[in-house]
Formats: structure tokens, C-alpha cells, sequence
């Protein structure tokens, strides 16, 4: 069959329209029915989700709520999350760590009673200051020395301390340097103190400890008074029996006693003499603590003084073999001191060398500058030396590092002991330095004159 030109384009134009529009109506029936099959899936998905959420969400507060508890001190937590998930580990590891800060915290705590506890109970003032100047901790000791009645956390030193000299003190440790001085103060009572104090740490505030010492220095003077009365009482009975045993000896060399007779005279001379030397060492040194003995500084020439200091123990070495050197500097300045104590100082160590050194050996006074305003006066031997755990116990009364040798010898065990007491009075130090088998050197450091006469 033929078919015309006219029917082939009708059925080219009219059949595609047909098919188009069929195929619409199919997929539009056809979403019609995804959609009315998808809704409740999707409902489904976003009630799960925002259930999931909510749970998560609930878990992540009450982890966060115990962070909370944990930086206020409230170390009791216990979070239940064991699904095995990344969130159940960060709680598991927020349950580890409320347990050690607990244990932490507790200790802390212990330790910090303790501490406290032991500040209270001590005898001695107690007082810590921030950086701002205010009181951190102060013990009722510290409070009983201030005279402060009530509460001092919080207020300024100056504020519970009514001694100034006290304040002061307390003020330079503020400062940053470091305190520990005796004080005398008359508010709220007479009274010594021992102040010890140290800035902390990174610049937070000072500590500050302070010792009464007012009891101690009542029994240091009562035992300065009776070393006192009982050499004065002392002195003059040791005079009369020196004088007695001086006496006998001449009787025995006129009526020619026997050997017996002379070698106990002489025997009680010299232990008579030993007394009599005790006893004017203790009341020189009982003078010298109470204050009784009155120095005079004054411009003191050495290269005038030691020469004549030496030539007392020149005929001494001579007789033991020993040699005596002075060296004075060029540029060493007049000491400012009293003569006669310097006299004492330098000859009681004098003698302490020429006693203990050994024929051959030489004993050196050497003085010269040391340091801004002041001299050095060093007496040297090439003796036995001392041994270095004798050292820091030498300057006591009555200390002997061979107690036999220096009984033999005459000593009395005073003589550093005063050494040490005329230096200090004399604004100046004494110090040594020995070695056993090469020597023993005392340096005395004293004031020089900040004004020496001009030529």
C-alpha cells in the first residue's frame, strides 16, 4: 500500500506528541508512588537521628557537667558510659581523672593541715606576705609577738606590727633582699628578736620567721655575771698564793731543801700561774661581753704597731728555732681600731704560733688592703696545721684541738675565744685557714680610716 506524502508527515508529527505525553503521565504515577513509599522511611531516618542526637547531646552535658564539679573541688563522679565508643573512652578517662585529682587533692589537703598544724604549735613568729603586700598566713605566735588581737589575714604588715624596727625588717624582705638580724624592740613589750626572712619564689610574696630571744640573752648575761663575780673573787686569793709560793721558793734556796721539796714548789708555781692566767683571760672576756670594756677607735699606723707586737716573741722563736717575718704593703691604709685590742688580737695569736710551731719553721705577719675601706692583718705559720674538723669550733671558750699540749704549754683556752670578741667590737672579723702537715693562717679584717692623714 502506498502512502501518501500528506499521511507520513501527520504520523511523523502526531506520534512523538502521543509518546511524550505517555510517558509523562508513567513517571508522574511513578513518583507519586516513590514519594508516598519514601515519607515514612524518611520520617523514620530523621526521628532516629534526632533521637541519636539527643542521646549523644545528653551524654556530652553530663560529661561536661562533671568537668564543672571537677574544677570546683567535687571530685565524686562516676560516669556511667560503657557502649565502647569514642565518647564511652573520654569518659572512662574523665572517671581516671576525677580518681587521681581526688587522691591528689586529699593529699594536698593532708599536707596542708599538717603544715599548718606545725606553723601553730611552733614557738617561733610566722608571718607569709603576697606580692601585694598582704597577709597570706600568720601563726598566734607571731601574733603574740606583734601584740596584734583578732583576725590578720588580708590586712598589710604594718597594720599588725607595732614594733618600726620589726616592720622594717619585714619590709626589706618585701624588697627582695634577704634578712637575718637581731632587733631590739620596746613595743608591745621590751624584747629581743631574731628575725630570719627570704622573698619566695617567682616573686610571690616573703616569708619572714622571728625568734625571741629575750630569755636567751637574760641567761647569756647571768652567765656573763658569774663568770664575772667568780673571777673577780677568784683574783685575789690566786695573788695571795702566787705571792705565798714565791715567798716559800726563796726559803727553800736559803735553807737548800731537797729535790722533792723544789720540784712541788714548782710544781704549784706553775699551776698557780695558770689560775691567775684563767682568771684574767675570763674577766678580760666576761669585760669584753658585758660591754664593760670601752674601745676607742682610732687612726692606727700597722707599720708602727705589729713591729712591736712582734718583737715581744722575738727572743721566744729565736730560743725554738723559729723564724719571724713582717710584711706590711705599700699601700696598705691605717686601720681604724683600738691599739690596745689590736695589741691583744695579734699577740694572742702570735703566741698561739710561736706554742704550737716546730723548730724550723717560720711564722709570717703579713697586712695589707683588702677590699674598699678595709685591712687585713694575716698571721701565717708553717706548723703542724690543724685538722679541717677542728676549724669551725676553734673561736669557742675553752676549745682545745689537743687539750694535753695545751695544758702543757700554758694555755687556757680563752685566747681565740677573745680574739674573736675584740674583732667583733672592733667592727672587724677573724677567720682561718689550715691544713695538716703545710700551716694554719688567721686573717684579721678590720675598718680602715676613710680619711688616712695626708703627708
Amino acid at each position: 500500500m502506498i502512502v501518501s506524502l500528506r499521511t507520513r508527515l501527520f504520523l511523523a508529527v502526531v506520534l512523538p506528541v502521543t509518546l511524550v505525553e505517555i510517558l509523562v503521565l508513567a513517571f508522574g504515577q511513578l513518583r507519586g508512588d516513590i514519594i508516598e513509599g519514601s515519607l515514612p522511611l524518611f520520617v523514620t531516618a530523621v526521628g532516629a537521628s534526632w533521637w541519636f542526637a539527643s542521646r549523644e547531646d545528653r551524654r556530652m552535658r553530663r560529661m561536661a557537667d562533671a568537668a564543672l564539679r571537677m574544677a570546683s573541688g567535687d571530685f565524686n563522679i562516676q560516669l556511667p558510659d560503657h557502649r565502647g565508643d569514642d565518647v564511652s573512652r573520654l569518659a572512662q578517662s574523665l572517671n581516671r581523672l576525677a580518681d587521681a585529682s581526688a587522691s591528689t587533692f586529699h593529699r594536698l589537703e593532708a599536707e596542708s593541715r599538717l603544715v599548718r598544724s606545725i606553723i601553730e604549735t611552733m614557738r617561733e613568729g610566722v608571718m607569709a606576705v603576697d606580692q601585694d603586700g598582704r597577709i597570706t598566713l600568720v601563726n598566734d605566735a607571731m601574733l603574740r609577738l606583734t601584740g596584734h588581737r583578732g583576725a590578720a589575714a588580708g590586712l598589710s604588715p604594718a597594720e599588725v606590727i607595732l614594733a618600726p624596727e620589726l616592720l622594717q625588717a619585714i619590709r626589706e624582705v618585701l624588697e627582695g633582699n634577704p634578712v637575718s638580724r637581731e632587733i631590739s624592740v620596746t613595743r608591745p613589750l621590751p624584747a629581743t628578736l631574731l628575725v630570719n626572712g627570704a622573698p619566695l619564689a617567682d616573686g610571690e610574696g616573703a616569708l619572714a620567721v622571728v625568734h625571741d630571744t629575750t630569755e636567751l640573752h637574760r641567761l647569756h648575761q647571768m652567765r656573763r655575771d658569774f663568770v664575772a663575780n667568780v673571777s673577780h673573787e677568784l683574783r685575789n686569793p690566786v695573788a695571795t698564793i702566787q705571792a705565798a709560793v714565791e715567798t716559800l721558793a726563796s726559803f727553800t734556796e736559803e735553807t737548800q731543801a731537797g729535790d722533792d721539796e723544789r720540784r712541788l714548789l714548782a710544781t704549784v708555781s706553775r699551776q698557780t700561774a695558770r689560775m691567775a692566767a684563767l682568771v684574767r683571760d675570763l674577766l678580760g672576756l666576761a669585760r669584753i661581753e658585758s660591754g664593760q670594756l670601752v674601745l676607742e677607735p682610732r687612726t692606727t699606723d700597722l707599720g708602727d704597731l705589729v713591729p712591736g707586737i712582734m718583737a715581744a716573741f722575738e727572743a721566744q722563736a729565736r730560743d725554738k728555732g723559729l723564724t719571724l717575718d713582717l710584711t706590711v704593703d705599700s699601700d696598705t691604709p691605717p686601720g681604724l681600731c683600738d691599739a690596745s685590742a689590736l695589741h691583744t688580737v695579734i699577740g694572742n695569736l702570735l703566741d698561739n704560733a710561736v706554742k704550737y710551731a716546730r723548730p724550723g719553721d717560720r711564722i709570717s705577719v703579713h697586712a695589707r688592703l683588702d677590699g674598699p675601706a678595709r685591712v687585713a692583718i694575716e698571721v701565717s705559720d708553717t706548723g703542724p696545721g690543724i685538722a679541717e674538723e677542728h676549724l669551725p669550733r676553734l673561736f669557742e671558750r675553752f676549745y682545745r684541738v689537743d687539750a694535753g699540749r695545751s695544758r702543757e704549754l700554758g694555755g687556757t683556752g680563752l685566747g681565740l675565744a677573745i680574739v674573736k670578741h675584740l674583732c667583733a667590737a672592733m667592727g672587724g672579723t677573724v677567720s682561718v685557714k689550715s691544713a695538716v702537715g703545710t700551716g694554719t693562717t688567721f686573717t684579721v679584717q678590720l675598718p680602715a680610716d676613710p680619711e688616712p692623714p695626708h703627708n
